[in-house]
């Protein structure tokens, strides 16, 4: 959805597409996505289960990602003020959370397991996230993870 806002996405099955389970790109804000199942999606890259790109203040509380050829959830340039809660990530290829150049992000009550690379990856430029009350466990390589130009986030 490019530059669409105030949207509800609840309660949908989405799997087997080539890019993006859902995406939200270009001042894509205010928008709740809700009780999906999101799986086997992404098989070109960057791309994921659930992907953010220059949006803010959206809340993100699912049931499932899972499966997908890179992150569960990703968030990328200029996301603001957006809310992870309550989701269930697991067997994606690269992280469950990856965040890059976001700030003010709230990522808790999660369950992030079994992903290639980790369940949270803060990458450059990701300032003043809050990120609490997770269950994050056996990941192949961190826990959650963070670049030299992530700073000022609440873990």
């Amino acid at each position: 959805m490019e530059n669409a806002s105030y949207n509800n996405v609840s309660a949908n099955v989405i799997y087997d597409n080539i890019y993006h389970g859902i995406y939200l790109f270009n001042s894509s804000n205010q928008n709740s996505i809700s009780e999906n199942i999101i799986y086997n999606n992404s098989f070109v890259s960057p791309s994921g289960g659930i992907g953010i790109v220059a949006s803010g203040n959206n809340a993100i509380s699912f049931k499932s990602a899972y499966n997908n050829s890179n992150d569960g959830i990703y968030l990328l340039s200029s996301n603001n003020n957006n809310t992870i809660k309550g989701n269930t990530l697991y067997n994606n290829f690269y992280d469950g959370i990856f965040l890059n150049a976001s700030i003010n992000n709230s990522i808790y009550q999660n369950n992030i397991y079994n992903n290639s690379y980790g369940g949270i990856w803060l990458h450059y430029y990701t300032y003043n996230n809050t990120i609490f009350y997770n269950t994050i466990i056996s990941n192949n390589q961190y826990g959650i993870g963070a670049s030299i130009l992530a700073e000022d986030n609440y873990i």
